[in-house]
């Protein structure tokens, strides 16, 4: 059996069956209830397990229980790094598990080329690089895109409803792939639209302009909407291609959908469905690559990237803020890259 856990009573699956082996990838993001179902299947059917398995936290009970029992055959054991090997002695060995550590040079689908890419354009000392990279253990911890990012690098001069060639002269050379509309209704009724620029080839993500306010219902978010969008309108509308909404929000998205159908010939989407570490790590890379960007108009959202810092107690987001708005903001610039996310990963 090839394994899948896209959620956690997969383990109901796999209940009452005779398997002798399994193949499970990544089983440290896995739940643990599942990888325990999985665990005793094996050993009570007398089969074999195959596990892959990325640096995590290292507290995780598929390394404490299971992985760290786990030792190299004696011709490949220089190969574990000393971080991991601390890890493994953590545990006593037991002959029915064995451990191998493979580096990027361990596979034959990568080219020497791709493989300076990906260590290229991994951000040095986060936690990607440490897990990814590297290939060892650890925990999110601190600041999570501050170290990342600075005023520098990642704030531009640029203002889209301006004829001036000053104000436009980062934009005009790259050109305009698409543009798209970001939205979120916070959990304490902050409201917040960005709208979002990707640069010919997604090379860049621009967040070019926001409206943000409180304690309104949908005839007021929409007016509010309606004054701020109209000039980006009426001088963008070929490059826009609607506005994406955290898909939870089924009420505000058919709301948004109608009108903006009706007045913009446009609709309003269910934003693609990243997990929150994904987002995360797309964001920390973005923005270490200069390819996240903000304006003078924007800059409360740069100020809520570097407000952000790990909450690993919390059971449904990683990420925590001093205030909710700096939430906000963030999620309604992830909603609006959310369906090109895969096109600037690629690029």
């Amino acid at each position: 059996y090839l394994v899948g856990y896209d959620n956690k009573k997969r383990w109901h699956s796999i209940l009452g069956l005779t398997i002798h082996g399994f193949n499970i990838e990544e089983i440290n993001i896995a739940d643990d209830e599942f990888v325990s179902e999985a665990f005793i299947r094996t050993f009570r059917n007398g089969g074999f397990m195959y596990a892959s398995c990325n640096g995590g936290d290292p507290d995780t009970p598929v390394y404490t229980d299971y992985m760290n029992k786990g030792r190299p055959l004696e011709k490949w054991a220089e190969q574990i790094p000393n971080e991991t090997w601390e890890e493994l002695n953590r545990s006593m060995p037991d002959n029915a598990f064995r451990y191998y550590f493979f580096t990027f040079d361990d596979n034959p689908t990568m080219t020497q080329e791709e493989r300076h890419a990906l260590i290229n354009n991994t951000p040095k000392n986060s936690y990607q690089w440490k897990t990814k990279i590297l290939g060892i253990r650890g925990k999110r911890e601190g600041v999570i895109y501050a170290n990342y990012m600075s005023r520098e690098k990642n704030i531009i001069k640029l203002d889209m409803l301006s004829d001036d060639k000053a104000d436009m002269a980062f934009l005009l050379p790259r050109g305009i792939e698409v543009i798209t509309i970001g939205q979120d209704v916070g959990g304490t009724d902050n409201n917040v639209f960005t709208l979002n620029v990707f640069t010919k080839g997604y090379r860049e993500h621009i967040v070019a302009d926001m409206l943000e306010f409180n304690d309104a219902n949908h005839d007021q978010i929409w007016d509010a909407f309606v004054k701020w969008f109209t000039p980006y309108w009426e001088k963008y509308s070929i490059y826009i291609k609607g506005g994406f909404i955290d898909s939870a929000a089924k009420i505000m998205r058919l709301t948004m959908d109608s009108r903006m159908k009706t007045y913009f010939n446009l609709r309003c989407y269910g934003a693609y469905k990243y997990t929150i570490i994904q987002r995360v790590d797309a964001g920390i890379s973005q923005l270490d690559q200069a390819r996240l960007l903000f304006t003078q108009k924007t800059e409360p959202c740069y100020e809520s990237f570097q407000k952000a810092y790990y909450d690993e107690t919390s059971k449904t987001d990683i990420r925590a803020f001093p205030k909710h708005i700096h939430k906000d903001r963030i999620d309604s610039i992830e909603y609006g890259q959310a369906n090109y996310t895969s096109y600037m990963m690629r690029t």
